[in-house]
């Protein structure tokens, strides 16, 4: 096991909502609405509840023809597709076929941050009045579980997890968490859960998704959902250890990690932070979501202060699928000096807004490295790039989830809520992140033999950039 400072929080908490991005839109297609395979039949609709969503589908294609940032929507022809698909909303006998058909019709405009997210009802078992929303365009929907695909009000096991080699790995345990109690550990590799085995899943996504940044998302999320359930409840897995031996673990599911927070309109996440020190006095920072600043931004000041000196500083970004962006700007003000700068810029239908840079006291003008995967997303890609391009940071891990604009949320007239893009976003150096994604200075894939070594070969090759900038600053001054 990979010492952990004591900064790094467990806490009871509850797992953000769902969010859908073009980029991984099947995979929540199949996952998420049922339109495949339902666990469970939805309710008969109601004449009411048809009505309901007809106003719903009207709603959606009102708002995007009035509030998309590209008045031509990229050459889509949105009265058509509103033609096409009203008729299946009205004919849907189901809450769960109408969402279907809605999120088919919003695939049709090729981007992230369009998503039908349920009545507030069916994942609270209430219905809480109308907020009005929020005028702040915002990065993301509900950060960093939803990307990863953990239901809300779900336990879960303290186990991240990727694919690497076709396996799906144990990449990190979270300490005092179920999977170490179970004995678990980073490297080991999960092989079934339940009676499914993830050999099958893994096999399934690959022939749907032949793209492994797609595919990688795809089983994880899989294996992730399978890996939750009510809090108390047990799981049972099948692992492979470092020596090669299986057994099953039964492992407990508690209460998620982190705080509950919410944001307008928005399904409530939970957000975790904490720090350590590495070696040769490198600090290292991590949080799941640009979400709840209360907590995650006096952490980023508090952590600069305490080691404004550090040899580096890693900022781990892997995991984070973003939230609101001006908290973007809030971190990035802890490392950027010039009051001037910015991380980009997001173009609406009407303006163009610059992500300023947040002007702190005080700044850490060392090293700064920055580690980045295929599911750190949104505000998380927008803060990397635009911090590369100033020239602050460099960047490592793989290329990220190119699901980066700013987006609203309003609540539609059969209860659902509609997440909606409203601008384009553009870094500093004028690359456009949505459907590319962030592409690290260094790719760096984990690998199973480092993390069973009790490793981590990104954070390695980050402190190991670090080292020799410090040693190649060094020779400069004294010559």
């Amino acid at each position: 096991m990979r010492e952990r400072n004591r900064e790094a929080f467990w806490r009871p908490a509850e797992r953000a909502g769902s969010r859908i991005g073009w980029v991984f839109f099947m995979v929540a297609l199949v996952h998420m609405t049922g339109c495949a395979s339902r666990e469970r039949a939805s309710a008969l609709l109601s004449r009411e509840q048809r009505a309901a969503n007809v106003a719903a589908c009207d709603e959606i294609w009102r708002t995007v023809r009035a509030r998309h940032w590209d008045p031509a929507l990229g050459g889509v022809d949105w009265d058509g597709v509103h033609d096409r698909f009203r008729p299946q909303v009205a004919s849907a006998v189901t809450m769960d076929d109408a969402r279907c058909v809605l999120r088919a019709m919003l695939a049709r405009l090729g981007s992230s941050h369009f998503a039908i997210i349920p009545a507030p009802a069916e994942a609270s078992g209430r219905r809480s009045a109308p907020s009005g929303g929020s005028d702040e365009p915002i990065a993301d929907l509900a950060a960093a579980g939803a990307l990863m695909g953990a239901p809300s009000d779900r336990g879960e096991t303290g186990m991240d997890i990727r694919l690497i080699d076709r396996r799906v790995v144990v990449v990190d345990v979270v300490p005092g968490s179920p999977a170490e109690r179970a004995g678990i550990a980073p490297g080991w590799i999960i092989e079934a859960v339940g009676d499914k085995q993830v050999s099958a899943t893994v096999d399934a996504m690959a022939r749907r998704f032949p793209e492994h940044a797609a595919r990688t998302r795809a089983v994880v999320r899989a294996v992730r959902r399978a890996l939750t359930g009510p809090a108390g409840a047990t799981v049972k897995v099948d692992v492979l250890d470092g020596a090669g031996r299986r057994s099953r673990c039964a492992v407990a599911l508690a209460p998620p990690r982190g705080r509950r927070a919410q944001y307008g309109h928005l399904p409530p996440t939970h957000v975790w932070w904490e720090r350590r020190m590495l070696d040769d006095g490198i600090v290292y920072f991590r949080f799941s979501a640009f979400h709840d600043p209360e907590q995650v931004l006096p952490a980023v000041r508090e952590t600069v202060a305490r080691h404004a000196d550090a040899a580096g500083f890693v900022l781990d970004l892997r995991g984070n699928a973003g939230g609101m962006s001006a908290m973007a700007r809030g971190v990035a003000g802890w490392f950027v000096a010039d009051a001037d700068s910015h991380l980009g810029t997001m173009q609406l239908r009407q303006a163009e807004l610059k992500l300023t840079v947040a002007t702190r006291l005080r700044t850490y003008e060392g090293p700064l490295a920055i580690l980045v995967d295929e599911f750190s997303a949104s505000s998380a890609e927008m803060l990397a790039a635009g911090l590369r391009d100033l020239g602050r940071a460099r960047i490592f891990g793989a290329t990220t989830a190119a699901t980066a604009l700013p987006s609203q949320v309003m609540e539609l007239a059969n209860g659902d809520l509609f997440q909606f893009a409203v601008g384009d976003y553009r870094s500093r150096g004028g690359r456009r992140i949505e459907g590319v994604g962030v592409e690290p200075d260094e790719v760096i894939a984990s690998d199973r033999a480092t993390l069973l070594a009790g490793g981590d070969a990104v954070v390695t090759a980050a402190c190991g950039w670090i080292r020799a900038t410090r040693t190649a600053a060094m020779a400069d001054s004294k010559s």
